[in-house]
């Protein structure tokens, strides 16, 4: 049976009313919706031209993205047996397609010629260090950031436990399993994107910076936040006598509360080091002024200050090493190096 035009129409428009969103949200969205009305052909197309406009910013959250795209199709291929199937697989396969095509336009942009000073590991070598970057930046995370990773991890615990243990109904043996293995695939998952999104620093024969940890640290806390809530409601079935019970949920409840003010103890903290970050705007708004003097006298080969308390740096002592060389290609000079203060003109 042919749906009328008409029918079709408004669903685009919908689609089109949150073009401000992400496009991983209006995909699962759109995904949601296959079953209860056709799926058009724009909103394929839709899907495909905002993967290209959204993964063209980052290899990072692109090649995550595409591992869960590769895994959802994966996920409704085998599984999924409903009338929406083929609607649902239509649109993770154009999706992908969009996500693939802006990685490929990444990886053949003239600026990799600048980044890549060397040729990238062999395939044993970046399956080596993809495997291994993720344990060293997990493990770096828990060292570097203790209290507020267990803050993470412990406060939709204490929110799921609370709830769950005030239930009657003990959850099921058969469930408590189902729960368990829900843990693992959560870990493994977790573990799986966060590799993916280093193999592109990995490919560039590096840890990666800061920025690039970005996508990895967002998946860990969400894999923290869900496995404490999934523990949360394992503990719960613990069941004791009603006094203990109650104690229990007060000391519960007090714990959350006061978990609550530790965004207070962070505002704190940052508020103290506004004058530092002051301090590092008018250094680099100075090395900016001195720069652009020397271009304006005519100097080709510019030295400048290295930031001696810049925790960031982005400029090298190589005139070739990348940051340098792109440097020098926005303020139209041959070459910019930062030197020791000894080294500076």
């Amino acid at each position: 049976m042919t749906v009328p035009r008409i029918q079709r129409r408004p669903s685009f428009l919908k689609f089109c009313e949150g073009k401000d969103r992400q496009t991983a949200h209006g995909c699962v969205r759109e995904i949601r919706r296959a079953a209860e009305r056709p799926t058009s052909i724009w909103t394929y197309l839709l899907c495909f031209l905002g993967a290209i406009l959204v993964g063209g910013f980052s290899e990072p959250p692109l090649t995550m993205l595409i591992t869960i795209l590769v895994l959802s199709f994966a996920a409704v291929l085998f599984w999924d047996r409903g009338p929406a199937r083929r609607a649902r697989l239509g649109i993770l396969f154009w999706t992908l397609a969009g996500s693939l095509l802006a990685l490929v336009i990444l990886a053949l942009a003239p600026a990799n010629s600048l980044r890549l000073g060397t040729p990238p590991p062999g395939l044993v070598e970046l399956v080596y260090r993809t495997s291994k970057f993720p344990l060293e930046f997990i493990i770096d995370v828990f060292r570097s950031m203790p209290l507020s990773t267990l803050i993470t991890f412990l406060l939709p615990a204490i929110i799921f436990y609370v709830y769950y243990s005030q239930q009657e109904e003990v959850i099921p043996a058969s469930r408590s399993k189902w729960i368990l293995l829900a843990i693992v695939v959560v870990s493994l998952l977790s573990y799986l994107l966060i590799a993916a999104s280093f193999a592109p620093s990995v490919y560039g024969q590096s840890f990666p910076v800061p920025r690039a940890r970005f996508s990895g640290r967002v998946v860990l806390t969400c894999a923290l936040m869900v496995n404490g809530a999934l523990i949360g409601m394992l503990a719960a079935q613990i069941r004791t006598k009603r006094t203990l019970a109650v104690v229990l949920s007060s000391l519960a409840i007090l714990g959350l509360i006061l978990l609550t003010l530790y965004p207070l103890r962070t505002a704190s903290r940052l508020v103290n080091e506004i004058p530092v970050y002051q301090q590092r705007t008018a250094a680099w708004d100075a090395r900016d002024a001195k720069i652009r003097g020397l271009q304006a006298s005519g100097v080709r080969e510019i030295r400048v200050l290295f930031l001696p308390k810049e925790l960031m740096q982005d400029l090298g002592d190589r005139s070739e090493f990348r940051l340098n060389r792109c440097a020098s290609i926005l303020y139209h000079v041959d070459s910019i190096q930062a030197l020791p203060v000894k080294g500076n003109q």
